[in-house]
């Protein structure tokens, strides 16, 4: 079988909207990573808002985070890019 690569988003796909974590999803992911398959969250939320229960029950393959703008891949970071402070100013 080929491995195939899961981009998942958060809210309302792997945690509910009461943000509680399905142990249905977890046993699905689980299952995947099992099967050879590379599971990776996809979302517009920072790192630092990302559920901590989540990324502690599952050992993701990679994260991309607050629209793109990080990329860890294995526990690395392979890519970041954020606005500098002097552009924020007025």
């Amino acid at each position: 079988m080929k491995t195939k690569h899961v981009f998942l988003d958060i809210d309302g796909t792997l945690v509910g909207y009461d943000t509680k974590i399905p142990d249905s999803a977890l046993e699905a992911l689980k299952m995947a990573q099992k099967n050879g398959h590379k599971i990776i969250i996809s979302s517009g939320r920072p790192l630092y808002m990302i559920y901590p229960e989540l990324l502690a029950a599952v050992d993701f393959d990679g994260i991309i985070a607050a629209g793109g703008s990080c990329v860890i891949i294995n526990g690395e970071v392979i890519y970041e890019s954020f606005i500098d402070s002097e552009s924020l100013s007025t």
